[in-house]
């Protein structure tokens, strides 16, 4: 395991040192999507009620890594739901969620580094799915509290091949905690809308909103509606397709 451990570190920090780990940049939500929005059984969605983020002032591109397998290999595609740059919570112990294409009998691990040192947080197997889509990593199941202003890298890894590190299919981001965000303030009336978090710049938090409300309230396309327009606005367009099949809008 150490050993394992060392070389997932050697990976890492070779792909760290690569400026932009995803081509895709962050752009505003393509006219075919807002045109299946508004296809919706509610007719057209005011745009009062979606997320536009607004991503913090100073936000360098860079800092995704997405996951796809080798050509000639079926292999699942994952998918971080992660901004093109560092993405900002106001949460100790935020939820990190994640996209899986199709189910697989790999192992799938997750690793969280933090910028100050060089071992793993956390370095861990996670259960293995039970259907393909959005998952969620709870920060709390591993007793980890995120400190303030201190940049943190997550990857989700599958592991096709555990004496090469190199074969895994890798996604990652990177998450930062502030205690503000300046000019902007959030009140309690509006600290779990996923629409003023989006706007404040508190891209995890607006995430974490909707899924919850998503998980919570299964049946309702709205909620889905909202991630699919969040996720294309950062060039996470396979995800937003995902929730968009699940409403059955296709």
């Amino acid at each position: 395991m150490k050993q394992r451990a060392s070389e997932i570190l050697i990976v890492i920090g070779i792909i760290m040192l690569i400026p932009l780990w995803s081509a895709g940049e962050d752009t505003l939500p393509s006219p075919m999507l807002i045109e299946r929005l508004d296809k919706n059984e509610t007719n057209a969605l005011p745009s009062a009620v979606m997320p536009f983020y607004q991503p913090p002032r100073g936000a360098i591109p860079g800092g995704r890594l997405e996951g796809r397998g080798r050509s000639g290999k079926y292999l699942p595609v994952i998918q971080v739901l992660a901004p093109n740059h560092v993405g900002m919570t106001r949460h100790k112990q935020p939820t990190l969620y994640w996209y899986l294409s199709n189910l697989t009998t790999y192992p799938i691990e997750f690793t969280l580094l933090d910028s100050r040192t060089i071992s793993p947080l956390v370095e861990t197997r996670l259960a293995r799915p039970t259907e393909a889509g959005v998952q969620q990593i709870r920060l709390r199941d591993y007793g980890i509290n995120l400190d303030v202003d201190v940049p943190y890298r997550w990857f989700v890894a599958v592991v096709t091949d555990p004496s090469n590190p190199s074969k895994d299919i890798t996604a990652g981001g990177i998450i930062e905690r502030v205690s503000y965000l300046t000019g902007i303030i959030i009140n309690s009336a509006n600290e779990e809308d996923p629409v003023e978090l989006a706007k404040a710049g508190l891209w995890y938090d607006a995430v974490q909103a909707i899924s919850a409300k998503i998980e919570a309230s299964s049946d309702d396309p709205f909620y889905k509606q909202q991630r699919a327009f969040l996720m294309q606005q950062v060039g996470l367009s396979e995800i937003a397709e995902y929730d968009l099949r699940k409403n059955g809008k296709h």
